[in-house]
């Protein structure tokens, strides 16, 4: 696992630099799959295995297990590139930078609670495709932010995006552990953390990567004006929507649960 892991950030991390079709990258391609089919055979061969594999059985659990390592990839994009917007292209202050993302964590700490008591109300599937949904518009409006963006804007966005947070939360991790074996709870419950902390990981990874394509992308077109600014905002935008993409699919695979957490 640790191989697989270690070869995937390297792709993510120099694809931009060494090409992604070139002899480097394929190969530390080919070493992950590998290594990730090995540690699939061995979990499945194994008396106590570091991962119980049959758990990802239930569609509710393997779903929702997908649904936060997508949440948590879009959550550290979003954490990675806001600074840097707000530094170069609003020229904000640290002091302000800093008080610009604690947003996000204060409207996550007020939507929580109203998350679990929605959750004991309705269907969570339901509840998890709201915060979700939520999510995806908030990274999507402030993907289309630019330099002439008011600060108002950063701040609307980064509420949308820590209500989004707030909702999807109790409600996907109550889907995750309802149908586990009270004897398998304290390995599903580790392996959502392994979700989350893997999630955090391909994330930043997958964030920097994006960025620095596209902003490679545009500096080596015929020369702007403003060349790096505008470099600096199709990378931004890129980058962002590639998270929101992958909010998409939570969004999509939040519904397909609606059935089966119904009763």
């Amino acid at each position: 696992f640790a191989i697989m892991m270690t070869f995937f950030v390297l792709v993510l991390s120099h694809g931009a630099s060494w090409g992604w079709l070139s002899y480097t990258t394929l190969t530390c391609v080919l070493i992950g799959i590998a290594a990730f089919w090995l540690f699939v055979r061995c979990e499945h061969q194994a008396t106590h295995p570091m991962v119980d594999l049959t758990l990802f059985n239930d569609w509710a659990f393997s779903s929702g297990n997908v649904v936060a390592l997508f949440v948590f990839m879009a959550i550290s994009s979003n954490l990675l590139l806001l600074p840097f917007y707000l530094d170069q292209q609003l020229h904000l202050n640290p002091q302000m930078i800093g008080m610009t993302l604690f947003i996000a964590p204060i409207f996550i700490l007020l939507v929580a609670p109203l998350s679990g008591y929605f959750t004991d109300r309705y269907n969570p599937a339901l509840m998890t495709t709201v915060g979700t949904t939520i999510l995806f518009v908030g990274l999507v409006a402030q993907a289309f932010l630019n330099a002439h963006s008011p600060l108002y804007r950063v701040l609307i966005d980064q509420a949308l995006v820590g209500v989004g947070c707030g909702f999807y939360s109790t409600p996907n991790n109550y889907s995750i552990l309802r149908n586990v074996a009270r004897n398998k709870m304290g390995t599903a419950a580790g392996v959502t953390s392994l979700m989350r902390n893997v999630g955090k990981i391909l994330g930043i990874t997958m964030a920097t990567s994006t960025f620095v394509t596209l902003q490679r992308y545009v500096e080596a077109r015929p020369t702007h004006t403003d060349n790096a600014m505008l470099a600096f905002s199709v990378g931004f935008k890129g980058a962002l929507l590639v998270a929101a993409f992958f909010i998409f699919i939570s969004i999509l695979l939040s519904i397909s649960r609606r059935k089966i957490l119904a009763s």
